[in-house]
């Protein structure tokens, strides 16, 4: 095992506030391909910060660096420290030579990079994305972690993966800042037993609502969400002097979440997110809006919200693949809802609309779950 440990050059990125400096350095560790050699068998957590922390050192050489790519991102160019701290290879520099000719042999190039992107845009974090996806494909088949993955944790890996290795910009990731905004969050194991313990009433309603079971108990959910709505139209004139707040300018996304955190209930924002629609011109983006609501309350572990944003945006756009793919993801990652009522839904959604079952993200939650 030493013998694979020595001094390398790398980048460093150095913190000054708000900033970072980019210094060259050296440093005594071993390639990413070596370590994971010698650690199949790791700590989920630790294997978990692994990954983020390579992220961050990838995301800031493009944040804080010259305007360049890094071009040969693999298990070879990123450096693990004894202490398990990661560091990108100094390609540049005189000691890293014999390092880079194993980076440039055919078979690694051919497995971590794709000419093809930087045929067609040039120089632009789209060509490191790919190979960061590339290079956290092979980290999750080399190792072995303890407690292994869920299947929600694999099929979130999954699905960054997919989203770095597209090249088209439209449907993949364009942006280092983008994968950090999706890269899944560790929840611990205590958090998911509590989880496991929460009645799911929001997604169970959603369910009986659906295939028009328990009559009783959807009327009497139907009577609170009258009052709810009657509550929020009595405020409806502050809530539309309230959204001077907002700028019609402004990325939707960013409204989204300025609402999300200003209203309480699911049932103000969803008409404060209506009035602003209306009122800026932008009726067209509804879609996306409910899509960021869900994902407002998803990155803030509120799965029940998530999914019932995603219903009632179904219900206003019963055609949008987006949001019926969308409320599977979620449906599916949830812990605590019988298998049953999820695969329900599901058969419901693709009697619905049976065209998303060519959508590869449909194939990807299919394959993680089984159903």
């Amino acid at each position: 095992m030493c013998l694979e440990k020595k001094e390398y050059d790398i980048i460093k990125m150095v913190q000054h506030g708000k900033y970072c400096e980019r210094i060259q350095d050296t440093i005594f560790g071993q390639t990413l391909i070596y370590w994971l050699k010698y650690h199949p068998q790791t700590a989920k957590e630790e294997l978990w910060n692994l990954m983020r922390k390579m992220l961050l050192q990838i995301t800031w050489f493009h944040k804080y660096g010259e305007k360049q790519t890094y071009g040969y991102l693999s298990p070879y160019s990123v450096i693990v420290k004894e202490d398990e701290e990661i560091y990108l290879l100094d390609l540049e520099a005189e000691g890293s030579r014999e390092t880079v000719r194993q980076i440039q042999s055919r078979t690694v190039r051919k497995y971590f990079s794709n000419p093809e992107i930087y045929r067609q845009k040039g120089i632009c974090e789209a060509v490191d994305i790919y190979s960061f996806g590339r290079t956290l494909q092979y980290m999750l088949s080399q190792s072995e972690p303890d407690p292994p993955l869920t299947k929600k944790e694999e099929y979130q890996l999954a699905k960054l993966i997919q989203n770095c290795l597209k090249a088209d910009g439209e449907k993949g990731y364009i942006t280092f800042s983008m994968v950090e905004k999706h890269f899944p969050k560790l929840r611990s194991r205590r958090k998911r037993e509590i989880e496991k313990k929460m009645p799911v009433v929001a997604l169970g309603c959603a369910v009986m609502v659906i295939f028009g079971s328990a009559v009783g108990k959807r009327m009497t959910d139907q009577s609170k969400e009258k009052g709810k709505i009657i509550q929020a139209d009595e405020t409806r004139e502050q809530e539309g002097a309230t959204l001077e707040n907002f700028g019609y300018t402004e990325k939707l996304e960013e409204v989204v979440w300025k609402i999300s955190e200003r209203e309480q209930t699911i049932d103000g924002q969803v008409l404060a997110l209506e009035i602003y629609l209306k009122e800026s011109g932008r009726g067209a983006e509804k879609e996306e809006a409910f899509l960021c609501l869900a994902q407002w309350y998803e990155e803030n572990d509120r799965i029940d919200d998530a999914a019932e944003i995603c219903r009632r945006g179904r219900k206003v756009l019963p055609q949008s693949k987006l949001l019926a793919l969308t409320y599977l993801e979620i449906l599916w990652n949830v812990e605590g809802l019988e298998p049953e009522m999820k695969a329900q839904v599901t058969k419901g959604i693709l009697t619905e609309l049976p065209e998303i079952q060519e959508q590869e993200q449909f194939k990807i939650l299919k394959r993680a779950y089984g159903f």
